[in-house]
């Protein structure tokens, strides 16, 4: 399998202000999370590991019940994702970017075109994310692009893996829509689900082996950082239990700090290549139009957004009329 890894590079390399801006933005997570954990082991220090572990669930359940993790995950780095596949698109069928702004203005000001805001945004994503789920489960065969023999059609270990791989699938989506520059965004989507179902295979395929390098990426940093971690944790009396839980899970989250701002930004950029280079050779096709509309409920309400709006024609007034 090749990736355009040079010019992928390339593009990465052109998009650093906004990649830095990214990385920020987990930064400053990791960097609350990190100093949160590090409170409560202080806290546990002080009156028990009971107290640890009371405080450390009983949060983690708060935010999942009020959707914390959700809220971040869609307005602070959904959008930025977005936003950074805008500027990617842009210097893949450009060559730059206009001048006079700065790069993370001008991505905010390109999601805000075509998805017309947060609300906008989310809603195509569920479309998206519905329509790629229903594509895996009655058109494709996840299992035939993994590399593990002895999977059998409809396998749920595949779909499982292909629904991890959507993030990657959704990127090159967003990119074609920027490409297009066509207001009616949910017109373009639409389009590029079309142009997917011709080449799914290779993309799927590319999308899954991102993600299984992703997460092999961000482990491996987790454990080169666990080695001295480790070892500042072996020096410390066993009974500081809560604080060895929060050396492990800094760890942890260097990991998942470097998969998100360091791996992702390339991955993307992979991604939206390939994908552009695809549409360069691929149109929407009247056939596949049908059979996705009848596979994929959620297909058929973009399919509707996506439609021109017919305007009811004023009547005109007597005065108008001359009448």
């Amino acid at each position: 399998m090749d990736f355009p890894l040079r010019r992928a590079w390339s593009l990465v390399r052109g998009a650093m202000p906004y990649a830095v801006h990214r990385a920020a933005v987990y930064g400053a997570l990791c960097l609350g999370l990190f100093c949160y954990l590090w409170m409560l082991a202080v806290v546990g220090g002080v009156f028990g590991a009971i107290a640890f572990w009371t405080l450390f669930i009983g949060s983690a359940g708060i935010a999942l019940l009020i959707g914390m993790g959700g809220f971040v995950s869609v307005y602070l780095l959904y959008r930025r994702r977005i936003g950074h596949v805008a500027i990617l698109t842009e210097l893949a069928t450009e060559g730059h970017l206009p001048g006079g702004i700065s790069q993370v203005k001008w991505a905010e000001g390109r999601v805000l075109h075509y998805f017309g805001g947060l609300a906008g945004l989310l809603n195509a994503r569920r479309i998206i994310r519905e329509t790629m789920r229903s594509l895996d489960r009655n058109l494709f065969d996840s299992s035939a692009v993994l590399p593990v023999p002895g999977l059998e059609g409809g396998s749920r270990f595949a779909w499982h893996v292909a629904d991890l791989s959507v993030g990657y699938i959704e990127e090159a989506f967003a990119a074609y829509a920027f490409h297009t520059r066509n207001d009616n965004v949910h017109e373009s989507l639409r389009a590029a689900i079309l142009i997917y179902c011709q080449c799914w295979k290779s993309m799927l395929s590319r999308a899954i082996t991102l993600t299984w390098l992703g997460y092999a990426f961000g482990l491996s940093v987790a454990v080169v950082c666990l080695i001295p971690l480790g070892m500042l944790a072996w020096s410390t009396p066993a009974s500081w239990s809560v604080a060895h839980f929060a050396l492990f899970a800094t760890g942890l989250l260097m990991g998942y700090f470097a998969k998100s701002a360091v791996f992702d930004p390339c991955a993307s950029a992979a991604m939206v290549v390939t994908f552009l280079d695809e549409a360069e050779i691929l149109a929407p096709d009247a056939e596949w139009d049908r059979k996705v509309e009848a596979a994929c409920p959620a297909y058929a309400e973009l399919k509707e957004k996506g439609r021109p709006i017919k305007r009811a024609r004023a009547k005109k007034t007597p005065k108008e009329t001359g009448a």
